[in-house]
C-alpha cells in the first residue's frame, strides 16, 4: 500500500453539500439529538424507578409483607399492577 502525501490529497476534489443543505442537515441531527436526551432522561428515571421498586419489593420480602398471610389485601400480580 502506498503512502498519501500532502500534494496528493490536495489534488482531490470533496463535494460538499449547498448551504441550505448544510443547514437542513443540521436542524436534523439537532432534532435528533434532542430526542436523543429526551429518551436518555426517560430512560435514566425509569432506571431510577425500577431500582425503588426493587428495593421495595425486597423490603417487603424481608419484613414478611409479601407473604399470603398478610392482612392487606392484594392487588393482583405483578404483570396487573405494571399495567394499570
Amino acid at each position: 500500500m502506498q503512502n498519501l502525501s500532502n500534494s496528493a490529497l490536495s489534488g482531490l476534489e470533496v463535494a460538499l453539500p449547498g448551504l441550505a443543505e448544510q443547514k437542513r442537515l443540521l436542524a436534523a441531527i439537532d432534532a435528533v439529538n434532542y430526542e436523543t436526551d429526551q429518551l436518555c432522561e426517560i430512560y435514566e428515571r425509569k432506571l431510577a424507578a425500577l431500582d425503588e421498586l426493587r428495593q421495595s419489593l425486597l423490603h417487603q420480602a424481608f419484613t414478611g409483607d409479601l407473604s399470603p398471610q398478610n392482612d392487606r389485601p392484594t392487588q393482583g400480580h405483578g404483570l396487573q399492577m405494571c399495567t394499570q
